[in-house]
């Protein structure tokens, strides 16, 4: 069986197509658009042209899967649209002009999803997972590699981006300030396990990580290759960005542009939002998930229904 599954996040819009076959998939095909719909948000709600813009892209991928002939096809959509005042009115108008029913995930979910799809393929001990979107940031705890709980921190790179950052890269103070927000932010909830726990080991999922996971390569090209970024090493490479920026800011345009060209406003956030969380549970090892939210909504919410 064949299957397309569309995740509409804050930052990107991504659509996966996967061949089935028992409990194993292959990916047939992978497109992204780098929509950026959390900057069109106005007032605490997705203006027309948010809209419009979900919907030129969500109709190029549903002629996409037409033409693949792919007749199962799943559409969600994370902090985009559940932190949004107009969230029912806009996937609505969203739902009729692309003919795709939009499943609205809450932001536990959304960990929940994640973890499914990083820890499928996967032997976990104790730790926590975090997945680093547009529009928000998910953690998961996991004890025994089993699902314990999820936090969803609405901050992620684009909004922290939006919010906190007025050129195209932070100044020092603009650094602090989204460093001071994850905190607080993590600090609203009640649960020790998220406020005054540490976690040796984690698991980092989603595109803000994998870049991160570039940019190390980058920075230490006589390493081979791993999935994994050690808590030092982003430190290090947050620190040495900070600098670039104030010394040298071409040089640190080419170098994202050339790692991450999708990412030249969101990357930086994202790293200081990544890098804020390791410090703060003092974490020193992260493994670095090739899959996550839309490979767990393949599992948990499509195939267990069709196996």
């Amino acid at each position: 069986m064949v299957y397309g599954v569309i995740d509409i996040g804050s930052n990107t819009i991504r659509m996966t197509i996967y061949k089935v076959e028992s409990v194993k998939f292959r990916v047939l095909l992978h497109k992204k658009d780098a929509t950026g719909l959390a900057s069109y948000v106005k007032n605490g709600a997705m203006s027309k042209q948010g809209i419009e813009k979900a919907c030129h892209v969500l109709n190029e991928y549903r002629m996409i899967l037409e033409n693949f002939n792919v007749q199962n096809k799943y559409a969600f959509a994370t902090a985009a649209f559940r932190n949004i005042s107009n969230s029912r009115e806009a996937v609505d108008e969203i739902e009729q002009q692309t003919n795709l029913k939009i499943e609205v995930i809450s932001g536990e979910e959304e960990g929940k999803l994640s973890f499914i799809g990083a820890s499928r393929l996967q032997s976990l001990s104790d730790g926590i997972l975090i997945d680093i979107g547009g529009g928000s940031t998910e953690l998961v705890i996991y004890k025994k590699g089993i699902y314990q709980k999820a936090l969803s921190l609405q901050i992620g790179s684009l909004s922290a981006y939006r919010d906190y950052i007025v050129g195209l890269h932070p100044t020092m103070e603009e650094k602090e300030k989204i460093e001071r927000a994850v905190l607080e932010k993590l600090e609203q909830t009640d649960d020790k396990d998220f406020t005054h726990a540490q976690y040796k080991f984690g698991y980092g999922v989603g595109g803000t990580v994998r870049a991160v996971n570039k940019l190390k390569q980058n920075f230490y090209q006589n390493l081979q290759w791993r999935n994994e970024l050690e808590s030092k090493d982003v430190y290090q490479i947050t620190e040495v960005l900070m600098q670039e920026r104030e010394k040298a800011p071409r040089q640190l345009l080419d170098v994202i542009s050339r790692i991450a060209p999708y990412r030249l406003r969101t990357l930086m956030p994202g790293l200081i939002i990544l890098n804020t969380l390791l410090k703060k549970y003092e974490s020193c090892l992260l493994r670095v998930s090739m899959s996550g939210v839309r490979e767990g909504y393949l599992y948990s919410k499509v195939l267990s229904h069709h196996t």
